[in-house]
């Protein structure tokens, strides 16, 4: 059997941070895919005493968590290969992808099916995110499983609520932008410690006021609650100096940008998302840090099977 899978990267559009402490958060997958395709020897006619796969604890876990599940049903012998364009550490969900797409390559190897099973695929991607980062909220693996925009929520450990939005980014609101400033000296994990609000419930109004934005396709409604958002992760200590003079000549440029992710304090601060309606306008206020623009398209589709052969 061979089965190779793909998964989105994401965006946190609003809420990150305030989402691991029950406050909502608003999502969206991404264009970068991760690849992961399993092949059993079976499958390949080649006899094997060890499984081969890819190095890295993560990697190790969600499969280990997968062999649990299976029980009997895991394959004896397999080999595992990864490859993606998500960047790692940078705020995109890269171990989100790593486990969703392990979770599911196994899932279909057991069942034989190109059928996915969303919520299961979630439930057991969240088992190696909470081994990842220790508090995860789930919203990575939620968003990159379902693809599209998620809305999401959890109320306690057993109580996730997700809902996810049918409708898209309006055409006139289309000037959403990446920039990495690259991987933040801290983990996920140290930056989650870090996160030092003055109000969480500050937190929840901007998320619903951006969200809303999207929703009434009310620029002006959007860029306030952006540059509120950034305010708010500034002074709840995420955002590094470098970061913070970057979003700062976005700002003079006549743009908006914020954090997008765990952020970073000493060095670099990860992805940034920017809404800006002149390219030009934003390619010139950042050319001194020598950083690349993408066009962000927000709300992807999520884990789907590329292909499989029984």
């Amino acid at each position: 059997m061979k089965a190779t899978i793909s998964v989105p990267g994401k965006i946190i559009i609003t809420g990150e941070h305030s989402v691991v402490y029950g406050k909502p958060a608003l999502a969206a997958a991404v264009d970068n895919r991760l690849t992961v395709t399993l092949n059993t020897y079976q499958e390949l006619r080649e006899p094997a005493s060890r499984y081969g796969m890819p190095k890295g604890k993560l990697v190790k876990k969600a499969v280990e968590i997968m062999k649990n599940y299976l029980d009997t049903n895991f394959p004896t012998d397999f080999k595992l290969a990864i490859s993606s364009d998500i960047p790692s550490g940078s705020g995109m969900g890269s171990s989100a992808a790593v486990s969703v797409g392990i979770a599911t390559a196994f899932l279909a190897a057991a069942s034989g099916s190109s059928q996915l099973d969303h919520r299961l695929i979630n439930e057991l991607a969240y088992k190696a995110e909470k081994f990842q980062h220790g508090n995860s909220s789930g919203l990575d693996p939620s968003t990159v499983t379902f693809g599209g925009f998620v809305w999401y929520r959890k109320e306690f450990e057993f109580l996730k609520s997700l809902f996810k939005f049918q409708f898209k980014v309006a055409q006139k609101l289309q000037h959403f932008y990446l920039i990495n400033t690259g991987k933040p000296r801290e983990s996920t994990r140290e930056m989650i410690n870090k996160f030092k609000p003055a109000s969480l419930d500050k937190f929840e109004q901007v998320t619903k006021q951006i969200t809303q934005a999207i929703h009434d396709e009310d620029e002006p409604k959007l860029i306030k609650g952006i540059e509120e958002n950034e305010m708010l992760l500034e002074q709840a200590g995420v955002v590094s100096t470098s970061t913070k003079l970057l979003i700062q000549g976005i700002q003079k440029s006549g743009g908006v940008a914020k954090v997008s992710g765990a952020g970073g304090l000493l060095g670099k601060s990860g992805m940034v998302l920017v809404y800006h309606k002149s390219t030009k306008k934003l390619t010139e206020a950042i050319k001194k840090y020598n950083l690349k623009i993408t066009k962000a398209n927000l709300g992807s589709e999520g884990v789907k099977i590329e292909s499989i052969v029984v």
